[in-house]
């Protein structure tokens, strides 16, 4: 809100059926507004977008990872039947955790790439 109130005013217009407000771009905003919407639009989508994904990706693997490590020791330490069904539940549970965050990634992650090429279009066109 802060910033919006930096960013633009409200000019009180008369007219004859009342008072009205026109919001305008402040002049110094106004001279700066392309490095306004590339830094939001960077922010968005390194911070907001891209990192987050990656951050799944890597904590996934490792997931992934640990389920197989902890696969290989229960085989070796587990001779039982019972023991063996048991461990396959919790199994289920972590492999369903991640597909769930899978088809969050497939999900997310064109809207990553529009913003870029949102991104790309307009540096392209301000150098224009």
């Amino acid at each position: 809100m802060m910033m919006m109130m930096m960013m633009m005013f409200c000019r009180h217009l008369a007219v004859d059926d009342g008072a009205g407000c026109v919001l305008e771009r402040r002049p110094a905003f106004e001279r700066h507004v392309h490095v306004y919407y590339i830094t939001y639009y960077w922010f968005r989508v390194i911070f907001i977008a891209l990192l987050p994904c990656v951050v799944l990706i890597v904590v996934n693997a490792l997931l992934i990872g640990a389920i197989r490590t902890a696969n290989a020791r229960r085989q070796q330490l587990l001779r039982t039947q019972r023991a063996v069904a048991m461990a396959a539940d919790n199994d289920r549970t972590t492999l369903m955790l991640v597909v769930v965050v899978a088809i969050m990634l497939i999900v997310e992650f064109p809207m990553v790439v529009v913003f870029l090429l949102m991104l790309g279009e307009s540096e392209i066109s301000a150098t224009s």
